[in-house]
């Protein structure tokens, strides 16, 4: 959830935390989000004045994504998956840790 610039956490608390949309060149957190078709979405976010810091770029890694600013100048990553594609095959070292207890994570 994102939200507009304000003064602790709302109602029953005495936080007085700030909370406020990241400043120019400052990133706080990225958002990505799949979406159906990552074209349609960019052009439909360009004509409701998205500032658009990278257009749709097909991935070694089976994934076309575009990133955008929204006008609070929250960054968000927009991805489809387009294929089926194995770490090992785009260059990922894959690692296989064991718990203390032989299971794998």
């Amino acid at each position: 959830m994102l939200g507009e610039s304000r003064k602790g956490q709302g109602f029953a608390t005495t936080d007085c935390a700030e909370f406020r949309p990241p400043r120019r060149n400052e990133v706080s957190q990225t958002l990505l989000v799949h979406v159906e078709n990552v074209d349609r979405h960019y052009e439909h976010a360009k004509q409701c004045g998205a500032r658009i810091l990278q257009s749709p770029t097909t991935y070694p890694f089976g994934e076309r994504q575009y990133t955008a600013e929204d006008l609070d100048g929250h960054r968000w990553t927009f991805s489809q998956s387009i294929a089926d594609v194995k770490p090992e095959e785009w260059g990922a070292t894959v690692v296989e840790s064991v718990h203390d207890d032989g299971r794998l994570r």
